[in-house]
């Protein structure tokens, strides 16, 4: 790895990172006061970092309990930089496996914050006939 030169780097994305970095461990997510204490910034700073998050729509902040948490962004973000194929790969023979399991359609997807979306799914695979109570296999 390159060696990094220290003279370029910018002090309050760092903090911003760790801002991430701390909620990411709080799934309760923190207060102004709790986020500024525990990583030793400023409130001024702290504020202003988590407002921009906020902003961004890397954070979601209630009102009701003054609290900050991660939003699904980051997730979205994760995603994107996978290559896709290479998730489908390691994905597919556990979503076999849980379809086979379970005899019914299984589905894998990412929750967004009002909606989610399939990436892939396998159908299931058996037909119940109530008559006969057995399970037959379904043509493709």
């Amino acid at each position: 790895m390159e060696k990094v030169d220290e003279s370029y780097k910018v002090p309050n994305l760092e903090k911003g990172i760790a801002v991430l970095e701390y909620l990411s461990l709080r799934s309760a997510g923190e207060t102004l006061q709790d986020i500024k204490s525990a990583l030793d910034i400023s409130q001024t700073t702290a504020y202003r970092i988590l407002n921009t998050l906020v902003r961004l729509e890397y954070l979601n902040f209630s009102e009701d309990t003054k609290r900050y948490k991660l939003s699904r962004k980051l997730l979205t973000l994760g995603f994107r930089s996978l290559n896709e194929h290479n998730l489908l790969e390691t994905v597919l023979p556990h979503l076999r496996d849980l379809r086979d399991q379970v005899k019914e359609t299984a589905c894998f997807g990412v929750l967004g914050d009002e909606k989610g979306i399939f990436i892939e799914q396998e159908r299931r695979l058996w037909l119940i006939c109530r008559r006969r109570c057995e399970i037959v296999t379904c043509p493709t």
